[in-house]
This record gives C-alpha cells, sequence and structure tokens, in this order.
C-alpha cells in the first residue's frame, strides 16, 4: 500500500479522516521512511461499482465515493484505493447537468480523507441541488465518516446500513516529533530561515507553544466548518453528537445523522422508485 500523494501530505496536513484509516496510511509511511519494499497493489476491480450504476432505476444516476478521499491523486493512490475529489465533482456536476437524470446517489463508502476541497465540495452540492431542483440522496453501507460523512451530509436525506458507520465529524493534524530520536543518533541540523514560523511543523524540533496555538487554530476553524455545514443540512442535530465519535448505523439514525436505514442500495432503488418519474412519459 503506498498512497503516494497523500503519505506526502501525511505530516503537518489538516486530515478529516476515521483514525483506523489514518493509522494505516501511517504504517504504510512508516515503511516506506524505512526503505522497506511495499508489494505493488493489485489494480481493484471496478465491476461492482459499475454494476451498481448499471443497476440503478431509469433516471437516477450513482456517483460513488469510495475510499480515502485526496484531491488531484495519482494513478498509485487510485490503485491502492484512493478517492480523487475532483473526479466525484466531475460526475456529480455531468449528472446534475444531464436532462436524462431526475435524481442523484451519492454511495458513499469512505473513512475520510484530507481535508482540502471537501467544504468547498460540499457547497457545490448543495448549490446545484439548490440550482437544478434535482434532489440527492446519499447511502451509507459500510461507512461513511469524516470527509465521506461530510459529503453525504451534502444531500437531501441520508440512507444508512444498520451496521454501517457513520459520522465521526471533526479534523486532525499529526505533527510529528523525530527530535529525540535524532539526538540519541546524534543528528543535528542547522537552519537558517527569515521568519518566525518558516519552519512550523518540522519534524527535527517540537513545535513552540506560539505554533502550536497556530496550528491548533487551524484545526479549530476547519472543525467549525465542518459542524456549521453539517447543521445548515441537518439543523435538528445536537452539536454533541459532532465531537468525533462514529456510530453505528443505527444510533446515527437516533442522532439524527441520518435519515432512514436500509439494507443496501437495492433497498433504496425500490423506496426512491415510486418517487422518480420515469423520464418520456
Amino acid at each position: 500500500m503506498k498512497f503516494t500523494h497523500l503519505i506526502s501530505r501525511l505530516i503537518g496536513s489538516p486530515w478529516c479522516i476515521r483514525e483506523h484509516a489514518l493509522q494505516t496510511i501511517l504504517a504504510a509511511a512508516s515503511l516506506r521512511l524505512s526503505g522497506q519494499a511495499m508489494p505493488m497493489p493489485e489494480e481493484p476491480d471496478d465491476m461492482e461499482d459499475e454494476d451498481q450504476a448499471d443497476d440503478a432505476p431509469h433516471g437516477i444516476a450513482v456517483v460513488n465515493v469510495h475510499g480515502i478521499i485526496g484531491k488531484k491523486l495519482g494513478m498509485m493512490d487510485m490503485m491502492c484505493g484512493g478517492c480523487d475529489i475532483d473526479m466525484v465533482e466531475e460526475e456529480l456536476c455531468a449528472a446534475f447537468e444531464s436532462p436524462g437524470i431526475e435524481a442523484v446517489i451519492l454511495a458513499v463508502d469512505s473513512p475520510g480523507g484530507i481535508a482540502s476541497g471537501v467544504p468547498e465540495l460540499f457547497e457545490k452540492i448543495v448549490a446545484m441541488r439548490a440550482t437544478t431542483g434535482k434532489k440527492l440522496y446519499s447511502i451509507i453501507e459500510q461507512e461513511g465518516c469524516s470527509a465521506g460523512y461530510y459529503l453525504a451530509a451534502a444531500a437531501d436525506r441520508i440512507y444508512a446500513a444498520p451496521t454501517a458507520m457513520v459520522g465521526n465529524v471533526g479534523m486532525k493534524m499529526v505533527i510529528q516529533d523525530n527530535s529525540e530520536a535524532n539526538a540519541k543518533a546524534g543528528i543535528k541540523f542547522h537552519v537558517f530561515k527569515s521568519g518566525e514560523f518558516k519552519d512550523i511543523g518540522a519534524r527535527y524540533r517540537s513545535p513552540t507553544e506560539a505554533e502550536a496555538k497556530i496550528l491548533q487554530a487551524q484545526g479549530d476553524l476547519l472543525g467549525e466548518k465542518f459542524r456549521s455545514d453539517v447543521l445548515s443540512q441537518r439543523p435538528a442535530v445536537n452539536r454533541a453528537n459532532l465531537e468525533g465519535q462514529p456510530f453505528l448505523g443505527e444510533q446515527a439514525l437516533a442522532a439524527g445523522l441520518v435519515d432512514e436505514l436500509v439494507s443496501g442500495i437495492d433497498e433504496l432503488y425500490a423506496r426512491l422508485t415510486p418517487a422518480v418519474p420515469v423520464l418520456g412519459s
């Protein structure tokens, strides 16, 4: 597992991601930095995603958000299960603009990912709904957490499987401090810089108190934006349920994070079909 582009942004970038997924990327980064060989991933089987789109009722488009979310991902990231947010936006725009599409399903199976671009896409989705009048339905069959839930929350309604993991609203940033290890190894760094904060987030030393305040302020700003956007579409949700905790689908329903429980996308198709007119009729 390489996550080439994602690993390059691992340290010091804000993430909206569930902890287990971030730990997976950290493990991959550790292997790479230590020089250990990592097996080339097999090309993912996209047949299931294609089947979902092919099986969708006439007039309904399915757009998938599957895997760890990133922006401007490379081929290797995509092969490792990354989800390029720019591609998601392109597919959503095409679906909303198509005269043959009456409704759109956003099929989310993601633990989240990089925060960059997610709030902007959320706003674009809400705007597209308002401009076109088309309905958007999100479905979470396995996992719709952090940035994955952020995008799902832009829909008119959210459906989830009872055992799906949902929510995990918030952000985090990791700063790696190698100063003690470097000292034990006899490694010294001589830094020449202009600007007090030019090397903020450097791994060769601990963050200063002033730097910690700057980084925490950025996290607070992004976290509050996340919560505010969710509440703009789901005002009945208690803010206490938007503090980073993941919920099972049944718990998410009780907390107001989803609207209905379904066994899977086929059941959602069955529920939506009567509400979506047959085009050309």
